[in-house]
């Protein structure tokens, strides 16, 4: 006998926990540079990213 799934309530909405293959998409968006991109902005958001990448490989 199939089990029901229980009734969700519409108003809320649970986001699925972002895989490896997600992470590794937005770092690769987020480490394409732009045409109109600034040179110093450009290496803002890599200084950003690195701190990500730092932050995520200490997290278990």
């Amino acid at each position: 006998m199939k089990r029901k799934k229980p009734a969700q309530d519409p108003e809320v909405q649970v986001s699925p926990a972002p895989t490896k293959n997600d992470r590794l998409a937005r770092l690769k968006r987020a480490a394409a540079p732009s045409d109109e991109e600034s040179e110093e902005s450009f290496h803002q958001r890599m200084d950003e990213l690195l701190s990500y990448l730092v932050h995520e490989l200490k997290t278990p």
